[in-house]
């Protein structure tokens, strides 16, 4: 779905649950490299594997939040 993002590391993200926003701060070379933002809005809800930072993007999956409640509650 986001092919320019795969193997990008995530340096930081951040989630405002009053704008609906998810935003992740990613890098897609070595250190020193540029940064840039990616974000996600109308975001209801998130979820990481493995959220330890800093970590890598294999894929980014969208999910009905009705699919994402169901599993996670």
């Amino acid at each position: 779905m986001f092919p320019d993002v795969h193997d990008s590391q995530v340096i930081a993200y951040s989630a405002d649950s009053l704008a609906a926003e998810v935003v992740l701060h990613l890098r897609t070379g070595p250190e020193g490299s540029p940064l840039f933002d990616l974000r996600f809005h109308g975001a209801i809800a998130h979820q990481f594997s493995f959220p330890l930072m800093p970590s890598w993007v294999f894929d980014l999956v969208p999910i009905p939040a009705g699919e994402l409640l169901a599993r996670e509650w």
